[in-house]
């Protein structure tokens, strides 16, 4: 599931923290949010106050990227913001294929570790850096939160130390598919 970053414009500017105003995990907890963050600013400048939702903080420089906004008769919605050459142009309706993909995103469900299969744990295996300190080396295909990955990665490296196996992707997927989830 894709990690959110929420960022509060009013009157057109951005807000002064540098960070962003709230991450949500999935676009159906980015929409609550959003709501939540455009309440508690649209008295300030209805017209021009939004929240711009982006994977990335550099995707409001240089991608264009979701808005949730309220339009004249009081209905929330997401338009797409256009990107110039580093600055916005202005923002649009989303097309009928952005308004399918977005639906798709609100039907995605998280997934852990324990929902993939035996080939599926070995793609995942193949992806990351087993025994790394950086949280991107757990990054994924998948989108299984890097901490949950990592935490299994630990646990499998003492099991592979402890029976002397071999760090191979099959030992990784019996690992993963014998762990007891409390």
């Amino acid at each position: 599931m894709k990690t959110y970053k929420l960022f509060t414009f009013v009157a057109g500017e951005r807000m002064l923290s540098k960070y962003p105003d709230a991450e949500a995990k999935g676009i159906v907890e980015a929409e609550k949010i959003a709501n939540e963050l455009l309440e508690t600013y649209i008295h300030e400048a209805p017209c021009d106050t939004f929240v711009a939702c982006v994977e990335d903080e550099w995707d409001l420089h240089c991608n264009n990227y979701l808005c949730w906004q309220e339009d004249y008769y009081g209905e929330r919605y997401w338009k797409m913001m256009e990107n110039g050459y580093w600055c916005p142009i202005g923002m649009r309706l989303l097309t009928e294929y952005e308004r399918e993909e977005l639906d798709l995103l609100r039907e995605e469900k998280e997934i852990h570790i324990w929902d993939l299969d035996e080939e599926q744990l070995k793609k995942l295996r193949s992806e990351i850096c087993v025994g790394s300190c950086y949280g991107s080396d757990y990054k994924n295909s998948f989108e299984i939160d890097t901490n949950e990955v990592y935490n299994y990665s630990e646990g499998y490296l003492s099991f592979i130390e402890e029976c002397g196996y071999e760090d191979m992707p099959k030992e990784f997927a019996e690992y993963c598919m014998g762990v007891e989830v409390a």
